[in-house]
Order: C-alpha cells, then structure tokens, then sequence
C-alpha cells in the first residue's frame, strides 16, 4: 500500500545541503503562497534536500537526498533527462483517471460515443489523420475518452491547480472550492510514443471496439506471459478472437495507411505517454502530451443471467489509477527515520486560500485562462472571469 504526502509547505534554512542535524529555529517553514514558493517544492521533491518531521512534536532529522536511495538506482540526472511530467487538478479526486472510466455508461458506449462525434462534425474529425489526434480533440469538447492530459511545464499545472481562483470569499460558490493538487510524475519508459507508432495507434483504435469484444479480446490475453507474441497468429484458430483482431487490424490500417506487422498483448494493456503530432495550439501552448490505457479493467466487468453487464466501476477506477501512481515521485521515511512504512507518493497541494494570490502572479507571467485555451470560447470565458476579479 503508497500513502501519499501532500507537500503543501516550504522550507528554508540558513546551510542548505547540510548532512548535520538542523536546528529548528534555523528554519523558516511557510505555506505555499507564491509562485515562487511552488517552484521552491518542486525543487523540493526532485532536488538534494527535503525535511521531514516525524510525530508532533519531533526533531527536524536532516535533509535527506530523495533519489539517491539504493533500491530505486534514480539519481536526479537520469530523472531530468528522462523527464518530469506534471498534472494539476483544482481539486484531489479519489482517482486520477481519464473521464470515460467516471461511469459504467461511457466505459459500455464508448465505441457508440465515437461514432456520433464523428457523425456530428465529420468536416472536422476527418481532417485529422490520425485516431488519437481525433481522440484529443474530442475530448477538448467535451467528450469522455480514454486518454488524460500531462504536462511537461511546472507552471502550466500550477494554473490547472489554481484556474478557480477568481472565485470570491463573498461568492455563495467559494464554499465548494478545494485545494488545488499538482501530481508529479517520472517517465519510465525509454522515450515518448507517437501516435503513428503501431503500439499506439492500436492502443488508441481499441476505443472503436464494442464493449463485448474488447471484454472478450482481454479474457482472451491477459494470461499471455508473452507480451511481445503476435496476437494474430496465436489466435488464428480461435474464430471469435481473430475476428476481433481482425477489425482492430483493419482500424489501425485505417490510421496509419498500412496494416500493422502484428498485434502485441504490449499494444492492449497498460499505458504510455505519448505525444500528438496533429496537435492544436491549446497543446502547443500547454506543453501537453497524453497518457493513454488499453483494455485494462475489464477484469472487473462480467455479464449477469440475463446477458446484461455487471461492472465493478470502483475496482476498475482503482485499477488505472494504479498504472498512473506507479510513476509517482515516492518517499520513503524509513530511510533515515530507522522505522518501517510504506513509501509515500509526494504531491504539491495548493490551499485554496491562495488560489486567487497564485492566479494573479501566473498572470504577470504570461499564463492565464487566455493563454492556456487559445480559442473563442476559452478566450470569452476569460474575460468574463476577468470581469468577476473587479
């Protein structure tokens, strides 16, 4: 089990990197205000130093080098040149997932969802070449997909922790505001996917599938120790499996012009970070990159008496939301603590009370609602916020 650490204060000291014990009146410990104060625990968590203090009333052990850490072999170096990758949240949900796995309905219609989008505006979507470009920009609308957004800039994610700010103590709707969070995340894999790769255009085309044949592909591989194996040649015999290898096949050569060389269990499960070529300037501007889930959770779908479904909808939101957190930046006091814990993801949360100050610095540095979302609609509903600031 990973607790989590929600670093919402910052530390300063007079010796900084200091292997001796530190005394506490040598020590200034503020919230996170400012934003300066936000890139101080960015620094925090992936830099050579972070205090703990451990009990209510105990000592500040010393600063301690998060990644130096023998049973991770992560040194700050590798972590920067592999990347860091932020999202900001205007509030901590249970879950990090992307929309469609919020309710049962969209994770059984999700194919259906597709086509009427499609149907809806076909001058638009069939501009874009490739399917998961398709994906990302039915999801700027409005539609639940099965990708979720990223960010390679700090502050960029601060703004999606703190874009409620404008929100007014006097206003009735301030009682529902919450801490912001910002999640901190490490690249794992070697580099950053394409969408034209073959691995994610079928990862992406999965969404075309109906419900019962992408709970029956997954039945049908997820006891593959082989993840590298072609799919379409294993399951040549098999005439249900194959016909939906078959058309997932057909989807991916739709996408990329060409059929792809095999379809690997790799290319169905799990998630990958990718970047979209056929960007709009919203993720030009947001320095955005998606991460994208194949058939994971369907272990927990399973069809009644009556041929309906039964859907564990908590047990597959735990499920993505567990391939997501392994990437999280982990603590682990026991280090220098000399006790036995489980390690612990550390987040950036922003109380709510500074919302409104952190809005107005992101602003003075280029980054408000009008610089995030670059089109009409956004830049309307910028300038009526501006409009609730007075």
């Amino acid at each position: 089990m990973t607790r989590t650490i929600n670093l919402d204060k910052v530390y300063y000291v007079k010796e900084e990197n200091s292997s001796e014990m530190v005394a506490e009146s040598q020590i200034c410990i503020r919230d996170i205000s400012s934003v300066s104060d936000y890139l101080r625990a960015i620094t925090m968590v992936h830099s050579n130093y972070f205090i703990l203090k451990y009990g209510k009333n105990a000592d500040i052990k010393y600063f301690e080098n998060m990644f130096s850490r023998s049973e991770t072999k992560d040194s700050l170096d590798n972590i920067i040149a592999n990347g860091v990758y932020f999202r900001g949240q205007t509030k901590d949900y249970n879950y990090v997932i992307p929309s469609l796995y919020r309710d049962s309905e969209g994770i059984v219609f999700e194919n259906e969802l597709i086509k009427r989008a499609e149907i809806s505006s076909p001058g638009e979507f069939n501009s874009i070449k490739y399917f998961l470009s398709r994906l990302a920009l039915m999801q700027h609308y409005g539609l639940n997909t099965r990708i979720l957004d990223i960010t390679t800039n700090a502050l960029v994610a601060l703004y999606f922790a703190v874009e409620d700010g404008y929100i007014k103590p006097d206003d009735p709707k301030y009682g529902d505001l919450d801490d912001g969070i910002v999640y901190l995340y490490k690249k794992e894999q070697p580099e950053i996917e394409v969408e034209y790769s073959e691995k994610i255009a079928t990862k992406a085309n999965i969404s075309q599938l109906s419900f019962l044949e992408k709970v029956e592909l997954y039945q049908a591989v997820q006891d593959i120790s082989n993840n590298d194996v072609d799919l379409i040649d294993l399951f040549k015999s098999n005439h249900v499996v194959s016909s939906i290898l078959r058309k997932l096949s057909n989807f991916v050569q739709k996408d990329l012009g060409y059929p792809p060389m095999a379809i690997r269990k790799g290319y169905l499960i799990g998630s990958d970070i990718v970047y979209a070529s056929e960007v709009d300037s919203r993720l030009v501007r947001q320095n955005g990159l998606f991460v994208i889930w194949g058939l994971d959770g369907l272990q927990h779908a399973f069809k009644d008496e009556d041929g309906g479904w039964i859907i564990n909808l908590e047990n597959i939101k735990e499920t993505i939301d567990k391939t997501l957190s392994k990437r999280e930046f982990l603590y682990s006091p026991e280090i220098f603590l000399g006790v036995s814990h489980h390690p612990a993801n550390v987040r950036i949360k922003i109380k709510k009370e500074y919302k409104a100050q952190l809005l107005s610095e992101l602003k003075l540095l280029g980054i408000t609602g009008q610089s995030i979302y670059p089109d009409l609609q956004h830049k309307l509903e910028y300038i009526n916020n501006l409009s609730m600031e007075k």
